[in-house]
């Protein structure tokens, strides 16, 4: 039976969402697959936990000015797993042949044969993977996610405007870039320009709280921690009254853990995954996220946490969310911030000024 564990590098972050799906398509190759998705031309990736930087890459990049640009893609990687092809990324259209998939977020699953839907239902999170692994015969281990060469493209989001060929290919030349020069390289606060330490130390979430409000990732940042109590239980509180467990009696004991910094035991994570069946589709997997012990090193980092797993409760609304705690908590949230560091050149950029400046030097010879 699949394990929980083998899934954390999917679940266990903000960056995808809780809407994405897990696929497995027989008779097609990762690269027919994001054609099929309309990705233009992918690029290996090696190891599962490259994945995340990936999807930042594809979704956002900044220009030479430390600006940055969404892209209004989505991220997408297929690897092939003996006789199917396994897909992370969005839910695909009608494959021919065999495909199964589920969404870890609200444990929905699907088996497709030659268009004709053989089943779909929400079996929760464990029975979706359960029956996946049965009907595919492929488990999904750490030891294989770590060794596997994904197939990577930015792909058109169906929800939106078509984009222009000019966005695939640079999502593509983005892509590139991060393959040759991997994380260590691809800071992303350096991507920003940002180089305040206190800001940087607020890790991956406060990268995506500073996409959003660059402002308010400064004040969390500098908050005194009397201030970052107040927002971390807002997060939750919003996020716990939205998947409809906030002041539930069988939910207090969970809460009250959680508040005081305690782990929930296993046991009772999984008491609340069955109680949790049959609410909003987000449910189950905010929960889970907001229960996990933090991911983040600073309490400023915490908090950034927090705020994304309630953006995700929403859908992944993040501009409504961050909007309404700024107006719900505007007194607190007037501190004083130091002035604005000059911002540096980011690395993408710079990488690109300087070759095009080489290749004017050489052009000039």
């Amino acid at each position: 039976m699949a394990d929980t564990d083998d899934y954390t590098f999917l679940t266990g972050g903000t960056v995808l969402g809780f809407d994405f799906c897990l696929t497995f398509v027989r008779e097609h190759t990762p690269d027919q697959i994001i054609a099929r998705l309309g990705g233009h031309q992918p690029v290996t990736l090696a190891g599962a936990h490259t994945l995340r930087g990936a999807a930042e890459t594809v979704s956002a990049w900044p220009d030479v000015h430390g600006d940055t640009h969404r892209s209004d893609l989505l991220f997408a990687a297929a690897v092939r797993c003996a006789d199917w092809t396994m897909l992370l990324g969005p839910e695909g259209p009608s494959w021919s042949g065999e495909a199964v998939s589920f969404r870890p977020r609200d444990g929905g699953f699907r088996w497709v044969r030659d268009d004709e839907t053989l089943a779909a239902c929400a079996l929760g999170d464990r029975g979706a993977r359960a029956l996946t692994e049965r009907l595919t015969g492929v488990r999904v281990t750490p030891e294989f996610l770590a060794a596997a060469r994904f197939r990577c493209a930015g792909v058109p989001d169906p929800d939106r405007p078509a984009p222009a060929d000019r966005v695939l290919r640079e999502a593509r030349e983005e892509l590139v870039d991060y393959a040759e020069h991997g994380d260590d390289e691809r800071d992303p606060w350096l991507e920003r320009g940002v180089v305040e330490k206190c800001v940087c130390d607020t890790g991956d979430y406060g990268v995506i709280i500073h996409d959003e409000d660059e402002e308010l990732a400064r004040i969390i940042a500098y908050a005194p921690a009397d201030l970052l109590d107040r927002i971390l239980a807002w997060a939750r509180d919003r996020a716990f009254r939205r998947v409809g467990v906030h002041g539930a009696p069988w939910f207090a004991p969970i809460r009250d853990r959680l508040d005081r910094g305690v782990p929930v035991p296993a046991d009772e994570l999984r008491r609340a995954d069955r109680r949790l069946a049959g609410r909003a589709a987000s449910a189950p997997g905010v929960v889970r996220a907001m229960l996990r012990p933090p991911s983040s090193d600073t309490p400023a980092g915490v908090v950034c946490e927090a705020i994304c797993d309630a953006a995700e409760a929403e859908d992944g609304d993040y501009r409504t969310v961050v909007a309404d705690l700024r107006d719900d908590l505007a007194a607190g949230l007037a501190i004083e911030l130091p002035p604005r560091p000059h911002r540096r050149e980011t690395a993408t950029a710079l990488r690109r000024r300087l070759a095009a400046a080489d290749a004017g030097w050489y052009a000039g010879l």
